[in-house]
């Protein structure tokens, strides 16, 4: 056992040397902006009440139209996707049970919505155990309650993340010798691939490499706030130009991040997106008071560009958030599973 764990140690060591001498300080190899927020606020949520919902253990929040959809186990009926109305929050259906069989999925991600040509709205959902993608028409749901689901695509084997990009697909793959974003049709083909960390064993340092993610198909970005290093990455899904914004020094030391027995940090742990910004949920603690929920996160706002607009100050320790638009307004769960109200009209 002694022997097996000093073989890893040497292997990694041997990687991380390598690592050393290919790439520079940025571990997306990009130009760095560093990044001081233009604006600082601090705001106090309205906490809002679910009516009848009887839902805990919420692990994601989405809006859709004037509807929130909520990821959790349903206490009674075992459905994973739960939608409430907008403003009252008041028990529209519980949907999406849990299996392989129509109408179940094993681990739904919730990623983005869009209306089809009749006017109901579609969810586009990421099933992690699965590897593919299917639509939610949410509309339909509610009217018949009953879940209506339709498989999209298989996605590549080893696909972490996807998101809808017009007629194409998004994908997020961590690789032997790569962590790649590509692009594929329809039909399953890949019409573009993207190096996102060069020369890094995707595969070996998922957790490390990981962010929370949004996209947006009229300004062809993928916006990448990363977990456990200090910095937001911006990558054209159409020239495959690369940005970084880093918020903290220590981006710099992304080699001593990756090294498995350093002490890590916990900075960017939720993302949500409007047409304008990309809100990213931030932390900026030490691993283990992370756990004890031992800090107080902030709202990062940025444009498309990268540009560090607003450091908001939250007044609870959310672990989910989601942008309405129409509203202008951000909805935050937090680890209580309670529903707060954030209002950034004015800021």
């Amino acid at each position: 056992m002694v022997g097996r764990h000093i073989i890893q140690m040497t292997v990694a060591y041997v990687i991380l040397a390598a690592i050393y001498g290919c790439q520079n300080d940025n571990v997306f190899d990009a130009k760095v902006y560093h990044s001081k927020a233009w604006h600082t606020y601090s705001v106090e949520g309205e906490k809002v009440s679910m009516k009848d919902a009887g839902l805990v253990g919420i692990s994601g929040i989405h809006v859709c139209g004037s509807a929130i959809l909520l990821k959790t186990s349903h206490s009674s009926q075992h459905s994973q996707i739960h939608i409430l109305s907008l403003p009252g929050l008041f028990d529209m259906g519980h949907y999406l049970t849990r299996g392989r069989g129509t109408n179940e999925l094993l681990s739904p991600i919730i990623k983005s919505h869009a209306k089809d040509s009749g006017g109901d709205d579609l969810v586009y959902i990421f099933d992690l155990n699965l590897c593919s993608s299917y639509c939610l028409n949410l509309s339909e749901s509610v009217r018949k309650q009953s879940t209506a689901l339709t498989h999209l695509i298989n996605l590549p084997s080893g696909t972490v993340d996807a998101y809808p990009y017009g007629e194409k697909h998004v994908v997020i793959v961590p690789e032997s010798n790569d962590y790649v974003c590509s692009i594929i049709d329809e039909s399953g083909q890949q019409v573009n691939r993207m190096s996102l960390y060069p020369d890094l064993p995707g595969i070996w340092y998922f957790d490390t490499l990981s962010s929370a993610n949004a996209v947006d198909r009229d300004k062809e970005k993928l916006v990448m706030a990363m977990c456990m290093i200090p910095q937001v990455n911006i990558l054209n899904l159409d020239t495959g130009e690369k940005k970084t914004a880093a918020v903290a020094e220590d981006y710099r030391d992304w080699r001593k991040i990756l090294d498995k027995d350093a002490r890590q940090r916990i900075y960017y742990t939720g993302i949500t997106q409007s047409s304008e910004y990309v809100m990213a949920l931030y932390c900026d603690a030490r691993f283990e008071d992370w756990v004890k929920e031992q800090y107080m996160p902030h709202i990062h706002i940025f444009d498309w560009d990268g540009n560090f607009l607003y450091d908001i100050t939250l007044d609870k320790k959310l672990k989910a958030i989601a942008y309405d638009e129409s509203g202008d307004c951000m909805y935050g769960i937090d680890i209580n599973d309670e529903i707060y109200r954030y209002v950034f009209q004015g800021i």
